[in-house]
Protein backbone atom coordinates (compact mmCIF):
# COMPACT_ATOMS: atom_id res chain seq x y z
CA UNK A 1 0.00 0.00 0.00
CA UNK A 2 2.90 2.60 0.55
CA UNK A 3 4.35 2.64 -2.61
CA UNK A 4 0.89 3.05 -4.40
CA UNK A 5 0.03 5.76 -1.77
CA UNK A 6 3.58 7.44 -2.63
CA UNK A 7 3.12 6.97 -6.59
CA UNK A 8 -0.45 8.47 -6.56
CA UNK A 9 0.55 11.69 -3.60
CA UNK A 10 4.05 11.89 -4.39
CA UNK A 11 7.03 13.41 -1.38
CA UNK A 12 4.99 15.94 0.79
CA UNK A 13 8.16 18.00 1.34
CA UNK A 14 11.15 19.26 -0.42
CA UNK A 15 14.41 17.67 0.39
CA UNK A 16 17.30 15.06 -0.62
CA UNK A 17 17.17 11.58 -0.23
CA UNK A 18 20.14 11.36 1.92
CA UNK A 19 17.79 12.71 4.71
CA UNK A 20 16.25 9.75 5.39
CA UNK A 21 17.69 6.19 5.41
CA UNK A 22 16.56 3.99 2.13
CA UNK A 23 14.80 1.47 4.03
CA UNK A 24 11.92 4.25 4.59
CA UNK A 25 12.37 4.97 0.75
CA UNK A 26 8.87 3.22 -1.73
CA UNK A 27 10.78 3.95 -5.16
CA UNK A 28 14.55 2.93 -6.76
CA UNK A 29 15.39 4.32 -10.26
CA UNK A 30 18.40 3.41 -11.95
CA UNK A 31 19.62 5.24 -14.46
CA UNK A 32 23.00 5.06 -15.36
CA UNK A 33 24.86 5.94 -18.50
CA UNK A 34 25.75 3.62 -20.79
CA UNK A 35 29.61 2.09 -21.04
CA UNK A 36 31.70 3.78 -23.63
CA UNK A 37 34.36 2.00 -26.20
CA UNK A 38 34.38 -1.44 -27.72
CA UNK A 39 31.99 -2.35 -25.18
CA UNK A 40 29.36 0.09 -26.00
CA UNK A 41 27.34 -2.88 -28.01
CA UNK A 42 28.35 -6.17 -27.21
CA UNK A 43 31.65 -7.75 -25.54
CA UNK A 44 31.75 -11.12 -25.99
CA UNK A 45 28.59 -11.87 -26.87
CA UNK A 46 27.07 -9.39 -23.82
CA UNK A 47 25.89 -6.18 -23.14
CA UNK A 48 28.00 -4.27 -20.53
CA UNK A 49 25.90 -3.36 -18.01
CA UNK A 50 28.68 -3.06 -15.17
CA UNK A 51 27.30 0.87 -14.66
CA UNK A 52 23.80 -0.76 -13.58
CA UNK A 53 24.66 -3.72 -12.21
CA UNK A 54 27.02 -2.27 -9.26
CA UNK A 55 24.65 0.17 -8.74
CA UNK A 56 21.60 -2.56 -8.15
CA UNK A 57 24.03 -4.61 -5.95
CA UNK A 58 24.74 -1.30 -3.63
CA UNK A 59 21.20 -1.06 -3.48
CA UNK A 60 20.08 -4.06 -3.24
CA UNK A 61 20.55 -4.75 0.71
CA UNK A 62 19.23 -1.33 1.60
CA UNK A 63 16.05 -2.59 -0.22
CA UNK A 64 12.89 -3.88 1.48
CA UNK A 65 9.19 -5.48 1.03
CA UNK A 66 7.06 -3.35 -0.57
CA UNK A 67 9.13 -1.37 -2.70
CA UNK A 68 8.95 -0.04 -6.35
CA UNK A 69 12.83 -0.50 -8.41
CA UNK A 70 12.81 0.50 -12.34
CA UNK A 71 15.46 0.38 -14.56
CA UNK A 72 15.50 3.24 -17.22
CA UNK A 73 19.13 2.21 -17.69
CA UNK A 74 19.48 1.11 -22.08
CA UNK A 75 19.99 -2.54 -22.56
CA UNK A 76 19.04 -5.65 -24.02
CA UNK A 77 15.91 -7.30 -24.07
CA UNK A 78 15.77 -9.87 -21.75
CA UNK A 79 17.89 -8.05 -19.04
CA UNK A 80 15.72 -7.21 -16.49
CA UNK A 81 14.27 -10.86 -15.86
CA UNK A 82 18.40 -12.37 -16.58
CA UNK A 83 20.89 -10.24 -14.42
CA UNK A 84 18.39 -7.58 -12.41
CA UNK A 85 15.88 -10.54 -10.71
CA UNK A 86 18.80 -12.72 -9.89
CA UNK A 87 20.65 -9.72 -7.68
CA UNK A 88 17.63 -8.98 -5.58
CA UNK A 89 16.71 -13.03 -5.13
CA UNK A 90 20.50 -13.10 -3.87
CA UNK A 91 19.12 -10.88 -0.69
CA UNK A 92 15.80 -12.49 -0.19
CA UNK A 93 13.61 -10.23 -2.67
CA UNK A 94 11.46 -11.86 -4.87
CA UNK A 95 10.20 -9.39 -7.63
CA UNK A 96 5.60 -9.83 -7.57
CA UNK A 97 5.80 -11.18 -3.82
CA UNK A 98 8.25 -8.93 -1.92
CA UNK A 99 8.92 -6.20 -4.11
CA UNK A 100 7.89 -4.39 -7.48
CA UNK A 101 9.94 -4.47 -10.85
CA UNK A 102 9.81 -2.12 -13.83
CA UNK A 103 11.58 -1.50 -17.34
CA UNK A 104 10.62 2.14 -18.33
CA UNK A 105 13.26 3.43 -20.87
CA UNK A 106 14.72 6.81 -20.70
CA UNK A 107 13.20 9.00 -23.83
CA UNK A 108 15.22 12.61 -24.63
CA UNK A 109 15.90 14.13 -27.87
CA UNK A 110 18.49 16.90 -26.60
CA UNK A 111 18.34 20.20 -28.43
CA UNK A 112 14.62 19.92 -29.37
CA UNK A 113 12.73 22.47 -28.15
CA UNK A 114 9.47 21.44 -29.02
CA UNK A 115 9.16 18.36 -26.29
CA UNK A 116 10.27 18.01 -23.05
CA UNK A 117 10.45 15.50 -20.39
CA UNK A 118 6.38 16.14 -19.76
CA UNK A 119 5.65 16.13 -22.99
CA UNK A 120 7.31 12.72 -24.38
CA UNK A 121 5.27 10.20 -23.65
CA UNK A 122 6.72 7.24 -21.42
CA UNK A 123 6.60 3.49 -21.43
CA UNK A 124 6.65 1.60 -19.15
CA UNK A 125 6.51 -2.47 -18.66
CA UNK A 126 6.62 -4.16 -15.24
CA UNK A 127 6.86 -7.80 -13.86
CA UNK A 128 3.87 -7.93 -12.79
CA UNK A 129 0.61 -5.93 -13.41
CA UNK A 130 0.97 -4.48 -9.32
CA UNK A 131 4.06 -2.96 -10.98
CA UNK A 132 2.51 -1.49 -14.06
CA UNK A 133 -0.09 -0.15 -11.78
CA UNK A 134 2.83 1.34 -9.60
CA UNK A 135 4.73 2.88 -12.11
CA UNK A 136 1.98 4.02 -14.16
CA UNK A 137 0.93 6.08 -11.06
CA UNK A 138 4.53 7.68 -10.67
CA UNK A 139 5.21 8.52 -13.65
CA UNK A 140 1.43 10.16 -14.70
CA UNK A 141 2.83 12.75 -11.95
CA UNK A 142 5.34 14.11 -13.86
CA UNK A 143 4.48 13.00 -17.83
CA UNK A 144 1.22 13.51 -19.87
CA UNK A 145 1.25 9.90 -21.46
CA UNK A 146 2.22 7.04 -19.92
CA UNK A 147 2.05 3.60 -21.92
CA UNK A 148 1.66 0.44 -20.43
CA UNK A 149 3.07 -2.65 -22.28
CA UNK A 150 3.14 -6.35 -20.88
CA UNK A 151 6.45 -6.82 -19.66
CA UNK A 152 9.42 -5.66 -19.11
CA UNK A 153 11.27 -7.70 -22.00
CA UNK A 154 8.63 -5.35 -24.18
CA UNK A 155 9.73 -2.05 -23.00
CA UNK A 156 13.62 -3.20 -23.77
CA UNK A 157 12.72 -4.09 -27.26
CA UNK A 158 10.99 -0.42 -27.70
CA UNK A 159 14.08 1.10 -26.91
CA UNK A 160 16.37 -1.27 -28.87
CA UNK A 161 13.57 -0.16 -32.02
CA UNK A 162 14.17 3.16 -31.11
CA UNK A 163 17.56 3.37 -30.84
CA UNK A 164 17.82 1.59 -34.39
CA UNK A 165 15.41 3.43 -36.11
CA UNK A 166 18.01 6.57 -35.30
CA UNK A 167 20.88 5.13 -36.02
CA UNK A 168 19.71 4.07 -39.28
CA UNK A 169 18.04 6.96 -40.33
CA UNK A 170 21.19 8.93 -39.63
CA UNK A 171 23.81 6.89 -41.41
CA UNK A 172 21.22 6.95 -44.66
CA UNK A 173 21.32 10.37 -44.14
CA UNK A 174 25.34 10.77 -43.90
CA UNK A 175 25.18 8.20 -47.06
CA UNK A 176 22.71 10.63 -48.99
CA UNK A 177 25.62 13.58 -47.59
CA UNK A 178 28.17 11.67 -48.96
CA UNK A 179 26.50 10.71 -52.55
CA UNK A 180 24.81 14.20 -52.73
CA UNK A 181 28.56 16.32 -52.57
CA UNK A 182 29.59 13.51 -55.41
CA UNK A 183 26.90 15.12 -57.80
CA UNK A 184 27.41 18.32 -56.67
CA UNK A 185 24.15 18.54 -55.04
CA UNK A 186 22.86 20.32 -52.04
CA UNK A 187 21.80 17.80 -49.81
CA UNK A 188 20.02 20.38 -47.30
CA UNK A 189 18.32 21.33 -50.75
CA UNK A 190 17.13 17.86 -51.18
CA UNK A 191 16.19 16.92 -47.86
CA UNK A 192 13.71 20.04 -47.44
CA UNK A 193 12.52 19.15 -51.08
CA UNK A 194 11.84 15.41 -50.16
CA UNK A 195 9.93 16.31 -46.53
CA UNK A 196 7.12 18.43 -48.50
CA UNK A 197 5.70 14.86 -49.30
CA UNK A 198 2.84 14.80 -47.41
CA UNK A 199 2.75 11.13 -46.61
Amino acid sequence: QGMFQFAQEGVAREGTAGEERPGNWYLWLIATPQALGPTLILLEGKVDAALWEDSLKAMAPHMRADQLLILESTTYPGTTEEILVPILEEVGLRPGRDVEVAFSPERTDPGNKAYSTRTIPKVVGGMTPRANEAAVALYGRCIDKVVSVSSPKVAEMVKLLENTFRSVNIALVNEMAMLCDSFGIDVWEVIDAAATKPF
